[in-house]
């Protein structure tokens, strides 16, 4: 096992003997522990389904009794700064929950599939046909990685994000700075219902509090995570279940489920993963049927028709098949409203697939790739 991931196990000891080690020292050894387990999960390939709905309460979220549950079928494939997610939902399910209002349309699914070499991003942007009965695909090169960890949000996806995508301990990190008026109150050993033996840490903060259950054998995962609001009542529920050895000692959940009391459930099921074998060229790429043209941003350029698209050995620009052409710039999106971003958890960052949020990047999505499409000339 690996020798970082063997510290919660040391403190687990510590506590069990009668000693009492202090509490950050704790809390920074959890830290430790997780973020070696993440290290470790630098490559991969993971086919999973993706789950949003409703359920009435966290038993109901556990056991899938919910309502207006839809499924994404999932793709992740990412080896060090090349990385490629898909996240798909049927036409059918598209269509239920799309609705058309002059030039902006709104959603509260949201397909994705984007692609990125660490330098810059082909993000395939997918538009539902007022009829819905056909999704019209326009992909475009983009500068940067940004375009794809705005996408990469859920527990899954944020493996292959350069920045380590972590957010689950971010307020047990700010507690540790003594950042945002966060505060590590307590802690100590707990065991779940189903026999597993935890770490319990609280984090108190203004207005809402966190409560960790670290998963002290198994790379320092949060198996369950409870956020409360004490003055907007607001509760998110968390839980990582069914934890595998998956490469080189590192652990890995292969099912999670959030809850949240005022609105919405989201889960994930991972069917089949790969921690281990690097994947090849072939799978760092997006296939289209029909065969589509591709803008390039950076290039300046608009490529013909092809049936895939990846990064790597495109068109010579200048070139028959690849036309320079003029792009006219366009206005900056409206700056995000100033104010206090609580840890919330995946409803946070999953603006692509949450409620309003997700509407608002709809229309931005379809506003967007509509005044590209008129302003290209060449």
């Amino acid at each position: 096992m690996h020798h970082a991931l063997m510290i919660p196990i040391v403190v687990g000891s510590l506590f069990l003997a009668g000693q009492e080690p202090r509490q950050e020292d704790v809390a920074k050894a959890v830290l430790n522990a997780q973020k070696a387990n993440r290290s470790m999960l630098s490559r991969g390939k993971v086919l999973y389904r993706f789950y949003r709905g409703e359920s009435k309460g966290e038993r109901e979220a556990l056991s899938g009794a919910w309502t207006d549950r839809t499924e994404a079928k999932c793709l992740l494939v990412f080896d060090g700064r090349r990385a490629r997610l898909e996240q798909v939902y049927s036409i059918a399910d598209l269509a239920a929950h799309t609705t058309f209002k002059g030039n902006e349309v709104s959603s509260s699914r949201s397909p994705v599939r984007v692609l990125t070499n660490g330098k810059v991003t082909l993000v395939d942007h997918q538009l539902l046909s007022e009829d819905g009965k056909t999704l019209n695909h326009q992909p475009i090169i983009e500068q940067g990685v940004e375009p794809y960890t705005r996408e990469a949000t859920d527990y899954i996806a944020r493996l292959s994000r350069p920045d380590g995508g972590e957010v689950d301990f971010r307020a047990l990190e700010s507690a540790l700075k003594h950042e945002s008026g966060l505060r590590l109150e307590s802690v100590e050993p707990a065991t779940l219902d189903d026999g597993t033996s935890t770490l319990h840490l609280k984090v108190a903060g203004p207005g809402y509090f966190v409560e960790y259950w670290v998963d002290l054998e198994r790379g320092g995962i949060p198996r369950r995570i409870r956020t409360e609001g004490t003055e907007d009542h607001r509760s998110i529920l968390q839980e990582y279940r069914d934890v595998r050895a998956v490469a080189q000692g590192a652990w890995f959940p292969y099912r999670g489920v959030y809850f949240d009391r005022q609105s919405y459930s989201l889960e994930y099921l991972i069917d089949r993963a790969d921690f281990e074998l690097a994947p090849v060229d072939g799978e760092f790429q997006l296939e289209f049927e029909p065969p589509v043209a591709l803008l390039d941003m950076p290039r300046g350029a608009r490529y013909a028709p092809r049936k895939a698209w990846g990064l790597d050995h495109l068109p010579t620009v200048g070139r028959p098949d690849a036309p320079r052409i003029t792009i006219e710039p366009e206005a900056p999106p409206p700056p995000a409203q100033a104010g206090s971003l609580k840890p919330w958890g995946w409803e946070v960052y999953l603006p692509a697939t949450l409620g309003v949020g997700l509407i608002a990047v709809v229309v931005y999505r379809a506003t967007r790739a509509r005044a590209r499409s008129s302003t290209i000339r060449g």
